[in-house]
């Protein structure tokens, strides 16, 4: 037997919509950020210094800083940060000259779905933002730990003067 919808009852639904409408914002914001943690992680890891401009160009701000942190071998990492904060700086404000500041749309890819249930609604975008996060995650997790270049990563992460006596190359 269902009993009738009382006020109280229509409350109670209304914040655990609420309440599930806020976890499902969380997840989706919770996976762009600990994608960029990943990225800031690895690049730490393999590199030695953090890179602060993944959101602008990274596919050309870490070999522009490879480059101009090749002859700085021996060099106090701070040296080696201020020239990734420069790389950064460099790309951005090139950006900015070429492109302008205002706002550019970027094209829509994807046809926007909303699903709602009950008073929840999730959006297509939603979803594929959270489950490409996750394969994101175990596809890396499957490289880093079982594959022979994830080997050398962790090898060099953990002691790069010792990894070209065990034959990786650097």
């Amino acid at each position: 037997k269902s009993r009738p919808a009382t006020p109280q009852r229509k409350e109670e639904r209304r914040k655990v919509d609420i309440l599930i409408q806020n976890l499902l914002n969380a997840l989706q914001w919770g996976s762009f950020y600990a994608l960029i943690a990943l990225g800031y992680t690895l690049v730490y890891a393999l590199l030695g210094f953090l890179d602060f401009a993944p959101w602008m160009v990274l596919a050309l701000t870490v070999p522009l800083t490879m480059i101009l942190t090749a002859g700085t071998k021996g060099a106090h990492r701070l040296y080696v940060v201020i020239t990734a904060l420069m790389c950064g700086l460099i790309l951005e404000n090139g950006n900015l000259a070429l492109l302008g500041a205002s706002r550019k749309k970027f094209p829509e890819l994807l046809d926007k779905v909303v699903y709602t249930f009950g008073n929840v609604s999730v959006t297509n975008l939603k979803i594929i933002v959270i489950f490409a996060a996750i394969a994101v995650f175990l596809l890396l997790q499957f490289i880093v730990t079982k594959t022979k270049i994830g080997m050398a990563m962790r090898g060099i992460s953990y002691d790069k003067f010792a990894i070209p006596l065990m034959g990786i190359p650097i």
